[in-house]
C-alpha cells in the first residue's frame, strides 16, 4: 500500500456502492432465508420440526364454537405440519430481497454513487425500509398474513411476556437468532441517523462530523444489548415459572448471555475515552478515572470470556456433544449418552399418538440402576431417565395418517427404517469420538466441521459486538463481512440445536419416514376439504387461512 489514504478510499467506495440501510435489509432477509433452509433440510431429513419447536396453529375456531384458539391455552392448539413451515419463509424472504434489490438499484441509478447526491436522495432508502416495516405489520390478508402475525406474536412474547410465563422452544430459537443480529440492530440506529440527518456525505464518516454523532455512543450499545437482555430474561423466566427441571442450568445459560454486556460496555467506553494506541492524547489518561490501556485490556478479557464460555456452551449444552466434557475423552463415544433412554426403554415407552405414551425426558436425573438389553454391549449402557407425560397427545401431525398403536409410533423407528440419520438409539454411534451416540444428521463430519467453524466465528462475533469499531470507517467492509459470517454461523448452529432438542425430547425419535409424512399431509388436506364442505365453503366466520386448524380439529374429533 503506497498511500495512507488507500484504506479510506476502499471503505468510501464500499459504503457508496452498498449503503448501510440496504446492508441492514439484506442481512435481515438473508437470516430469514437461512432459517427457512434450516426447517426445510431438517424436515427433509425426517425431523419433525414443528413438534420440536412447539409451533402450533394459531387463530382458528374449533368446530361448533366461535372462540379463537388464541384465547385458549396454547397447549390446546394442534401442531403445524413441518412441510408448511418453510414455504412462507422462502416467499417472505424472496419478497424482501427483491424489494431491497429494486430499491438499491433505483438509489444507485439516481445518485450515481455520488455521496453528495446520496444525501439529497436519502429518502429513497428510508422509503424502502419503511415499506418493509409497513408490510410486516399490515393487517390485510396479503403476503402471508398468517405467518407474518405468527412471527409478530413470537416477537411480542420475547419482548413483553411476564417473567413467570412459559417459554416455548420456538421463542428460544428466535431469540438466539436475534442475538446474532444484535449488531445489525445497532446498524438500524445508525441507518436512521443517515436517512433522517443531513450530513456532508452518506456514510458513517459523515456522522462522525456531527457533534454528538447522532447519539451513537449511547444508542448503538443499547440497541446491541437488547437481544441479550431478551434472552437473559427468558432464562430467568424458565426458573421463575418452574418450566425447567434444571434451574441451575438455566441460570448458567443466563450467565452466558450476561457475559456479552461487559464486551458492549467496555467497547462503548473506548468510543468515549479514545484509542489506547493513540499517542497524541496520552497525557489525558492521568485525568481519566480509568486509563485507555487498562480499558482496552479489560475489553480483551471480556471478549475472551464471552467467546470461550459461549463456545463451551454451544458444544456441550446446545449441541449435546462430549468434546469439552471429561467423559468425552474416555474410550467410548457413547459416554455422552446422558439425556436419552436405552433402546429397551424406548421400545417399551415411546408412543406419542396414544394419551398414555411416554417419551424421553431431556432433563430428568438419571437412575442409578441399569439393565442391559439383549444385543447391546455393556459399554453402550447409560443411565435411563424418567419419562414425562406425553408431549403431543392427539397431535394432528402424528395422529393423522399415522397409526395410533405404540408398536407403530414414529419414535420406534430404527436406523434401517430411516436411513438419513447416521445413528439412532437402536444403532448408536460407537465409531466417531467426542460426539454422542444418537446423530440424526447423515454424516458425523458435519459435527466436526461445525465445532471448528463455531470456535473461529465465536471470537470474530465477540469482536463485532464492539460499537467503537463503527467509528473506524476504514474497516467498514470488514465489519459487514463479520456480520455476514455470523449469519452463516447461526445458520449452522440452528441445525445442531434443533437436532439435539429432537434427540432430548424423543431419544432419537421425532423422525418421520417419507411415506408417513406424505400420508399425514394428504390426511391433513383431506380434513381441510371436509371442513370446507361442512362449513359450506369460505365464510367470514372462518377465513381461508384458519381452515387448516378447523380441518384438523374436525379430523381429530371424528377419529375413533
Amino acid at each position: 500500500m503506497s498511500d495512507i489514504d488507500t484504506p479510506f478510499t476502499s471503505s468510501y467506495d464500499f459504503s457508496s456502492r452498498f449503503p448501510l440501510p440496504f446492508r441492514v435489509l439484506w442481512l435481515s432477509f438473508l437470516t430469514l432465508v437461512g432459517f427457512a433452509t434450516n426447517l426445510h433440510i431438517l424436515a427433509f431429513l425426517g425431523i419433525d420440526t414443528a413438534l420440536v419447536l412447539d409451533i402450533r396453529l394459531d387463530d382458528y375456531r374449533p368446530q361448533g364454537t366461535t372462540t379463537a384458539i388464541s384465547h385458549l391455552p396454547r397447549a390446546a392448539a394442534p401442531f403445524v405440519h413441518p412441510s408448511r413451515l418453510y414455504p412462507p419463509l422462502y416467499a417472505l424472504a424472496a419478497f424482501g430481497l427483491g424489494w431491497t434489490l429494486l430499491g438499491w438499484s433505483a438509489f444507485m441509478r439516481i445518485t450515481g454513487g455520488d455521496p453528495v447526491e446520496m444525501v439529497q436522495w436519502r429518502g429513497v432508502p428510508a422509503f424502502v425500509a419503511l415499506t418493509v416495516g409497513a408490510v410486516a405489520i399490515a393487517p390485510w390478508n396479503i403476503i402471508y398474513r398468517k405467518e407474518r402475525f405468527m412471527l409478530l406474536r413470537a416477537l411480542r412474547r420475547i419482548i413483553f411476556s411476564p417473567l413467570n410465563s412459559h417459554v416455548p422452544f420456538c421463542d428460544i430459537i428466535l431469540a438466539d437468532i436475534l442475538t446474532s443480529s444484535a449488531k445489525v440492530l445497532g446498524d438500524v440506529w445508525v441507518s436512521g441517523c443517515l436517512v433522517f440527518t443531513a450530513t456532508k456525505q452518506f456514510g458513517i464518516g459523515g456522522l462522525e462530523e456531527l457533534d454528538d454523532g447522532c447519539a451513537r455512543v449511547l444508542m448503538v450499545p443499547v440497541m446491541t444489548s437488547l437481544p441479550y437482555i431478551f434472552r437473559f430474561r427468558q432464562c430467568i423466566s424458565e426458573v421463575v415459572s418452574g418450566s425447567t427441571p434444571t434451574p441451575k442450568r438455566s441460570m448458567l445459560n443466563a450467565l452466558k448471555y450476561a457475559t456479552a454486556f461487559p464486551v458492549i460496555f467496555f467497547s462503548a467506553m473506548q468510543g468515549v475515552i479514545g484509542d489506547p494506541f493513540d499517542e497524541v492524547q496520552v497525557e489525558k489518561d492521568a485525568q481519566a478515572w480509568i486509563g485507555r490501556s487498562t480499558l482496552f485490556y479489560l475489553w480483551v478479557l471480556a471478549v475472551l470470556v464471552n467467546s470461550l464460555y459461549s463456545f463451551w456452551w454451544d458444544i456441550t449444552n446446545d449441541w449435546g456433544l462430549s468434546l469439552l466434557t471429561p467423559a468425552g475423552w474416555s474410550s467410548s463415544p457413547s459416554v455422552s449418552y446422558a439425556f436419552v433412554n436405552t433402546p429397551s426403554h424406548l421400545q417399551s415407552r415411546t408412543s406419542l399418538s396414544a394419551p398414555s405414551g411416554r417419551a424421553a425426558q431431556p432433563h430428568a436425573r438419571a437412575r442409578s440402576t441399569q439393565h442391559a438389553p439383549s444385543g447391546v454391549p455393556p459399554s453402550l449402557m447409560v443411565p435411563s431417565v424418567e419419562a414425562p407425560p406425553p408431549s403431543r397427545p392427539h397431535s394432528p401431525t402424528l395422529g393423522l395418517g399415522a397409526a395410533s398403536s405404540p408398536s407403530k409410533a414414529p419414535h420406534a423407528h430404527s436406523r434401517g427404517h430411516h436411513s438419513r440419520a447416521f445413528s439412532t438409539a437402536f444403532s448408536p454411534n460407537v465409531t466417531y469420538p467426542f460426539l454422542r451416540p444418537i446423530l440424526l444428521l447423515p454424516d458425523p463430519l458435519i459435527y466436526y466441521l461445525a465445532i471448528a467453524l463455531d470456535l473461529v466465528l465465536r471470537f470474530t462475533w465477540s469482536l463485532k459486538l464492539s460499537s467503537h469499531l463503527h467509528s473506524v470507517h476504514e474497516i467498514e467492509s470488514g465489519i459487514f463481512l463479520m456480520e455476514a459470517l455470523e449469519v452463516v454461523r447461526r445458520w449452522m448452529w440452528v441445525y445442531l440445536r434443533i437436532e439435539w432438542e429432537a434427540v432430548k425430547k424423543g431419544g432419537g425419535g421425532f423422525m418421520m419416514e417419507k411415506g408417513e409424512g406424505e400420508s399425514r399431509l394428504r390426511a391433513e388436506e383431506e380434513s381441510i376439504e371436509m371442513a370446507r364442505r361442512e362449513a359450506g365453503g369460505y365464510s367470514d366466520e372462518v377465513p381461508p387461512e384458519e381452515e387448516i386448524g378447523l380441518g384438523i380439529q374436525v379430523a381429530i374429533m371424528k377419529s375413533p
